[in-house]
């Protein structure tokens, strides 16, 4: 009968640097669906839009919900009613959206939604209070205060520190700005199908798609079937990045290439990261218009791990939380994606560590964790060595077994998060 003897070195990790830029799962199941649960239980409906609060929390827009996602993972509606769409302002789940694509969050905590195919743009407060602050619901460009304002499938949709909103009108091939007020000027596009460069009302779009500011003040605009990134400096547009033919070149400005990209978002250093849909890849821009593949392979799959070997499948929407970490729809998988893009090179506190030990029992491969206080939403997830996330575990007490099994030798770490912190311990079978 052959023995198996496993061997444990456990160490804590102090620079994280192995598992920085990975890509994991935050919450969806894979299915399609809109069931509200922990991460991998919960499920998606082809999900567009993203944006995330100064709480961590990410906001999620489908056919005809909008979503919350906490950092641990809990999956809640907020809005709206799964596969109910319509038109109607009200609390919670007695208001209707009809396939809003865009979603953003002002200074002050409102959620707004681009709902695209009611031509309008809606507000959610706090309290799940859903509002039409513009658009009549009558497709058109017309400028104007609340209502009297109208849209033509607008799409993406982000706030600047003033609270002013900025829409990527789509159809209309128009950037809008909405006030706090409600009031909605056009400030870019000629409403004509095209790509020149140009001041305000001069210049043209085609299909613009989504939208972010960067920390200066400027606009950013995705064109999924111009296949450019645009910018708006003032009353300026010009051509950022893109050649305007379908490809995936990484180059500088309009020497590379995109195919339909889709939404765009900016980091603190002016970098830009843009959904490049169908190439199944996330790109990024320096602030001088190097393009580079920031994520995926290329080819359509699901598989987390290094941005390198990551896969997706029509990723949508892109937002950054605030402690550096992008979030992904990817649509067609029906997930919700995590980058770990920062490098973190803090642990707990000695007291917080000291709370909880980990210790291996040799000769049946399992760990025990304890805990001296009780460990309410603490979560155990281990990452092999190519960042493959390959077992997650939830505990709600202060002792828990962990069968370990079956994994084979090598190098792994134990990512432990509690009360919002992340201690990452490494593991070594032989």
């Amino acid at each position: 009968m052959k023995s198996h003897i496993y061997i444990f070195i456990i160490c804590i990790v102090v620079n994280t640097q192995l598992v920085a830029q990975i890509v994991s799962d935050l919450a969806g199941s894979g299915t399609f669906g809109s069931i509200d649960a922990n991460d991998s239980l919960a499920s998606f409906a082809s999900p567009t839009g993203v944006c995330a609060d100064v709480s961590g929390n990410i906001y999620v827009v489908e056919t005809s919900t909008i979503r919350k996602i906490t950092p641990l993972g809990v999956v809640t509606t907020i809005a709206g009613s799964a596969f109910d769409t319509g038109s109607a302002d009200g609390t919670g789940s007695s208001a209707r959206f009809y396939n809003p694509f865009g979603i953003c969050i002002d200074p002050s905590g409102n959620i707004f939604v681009a709902d695209t195919y009611n031509h309008k743009i809606r507000k959610i407060t706090a309290g799940g209070v859903v509002t039409t602050l513009a658009g009549d619901g009558t497709l058109g460009s017309l400028d104007g205060t609340g209502t009297s304002a109208r849209f033509n499938a607008p799409v993406g949709i982000c706030s600047d520190p003033g609270g002013n909103l900025y829409v990527a009108d789509c159809y209309n091939h128009k950037i809008r700005k909405i006030t706090p007020a409600g009031v909605v000027t056009t400030i870019a596009g000629s409403g004509a199908i095209g790509s020149a460069d140009g001041f305000g009302l001069s210049a043209s779009f085609n299909y613009p798609y989504g939208i972010c500011t960067d920390p200066a003040g400027g606009l950013y605009v995705t064109e999924i079937v111009g296949n450019k990134v645009r910018q708006i400096y003032g009353t300026a547009v010009i051509t950022f990045a893109g050649s305007g033919t379908a490809g995936s070149t990484n180059a500088t400005g309009t020497l590379a290439s995109f195919d339909h990209p889709t939404g765009i978002c900016s980091d603190a250093s002016y970098n830009l990261y843009v959904t490049d849909q169908y190439n199944h890849k996330i790109r990024k821009m320096t602030s001088s218009a190097v393009v580079t593949t920031f994520a995926g392979t290329g080819v359509s799959g699901s598989l987390n791990g290094p941005v390198t070997v990551a896969s997706f499948n029509y990723p949508h929407g892109i937002c950054f939380d605030g402690s550096g970490n992008l979030f992904i729809s990817d649509q067609v998988n029906n997930k919700i994606r995590k980058i770990t893009t920062s490098v973190t090179t803090n642990v707990l506190d000695n007291a917080t560590t000291n709370a909880f030990k980990v210790y291996p029992n040799p000769s049946t491969g399992e760990l025990f964790f304890e805990s001296n206080e009780l460990m309410n939403d603490c979560t155990i997830k281990i990452i092999d060595a190519s960042g493959r996330i390959i077992f997650t575990q939830y505990i709600n007490s202060n002792k828990e077994l962990l069968n370990l099994k079956k994994l084979d030798k090598g190098f792994y770490f134990l990512w432990i998060n509690v009360k919002n912190n992340t201690v990452i311990k490494k593991i070594c079978i032989e």
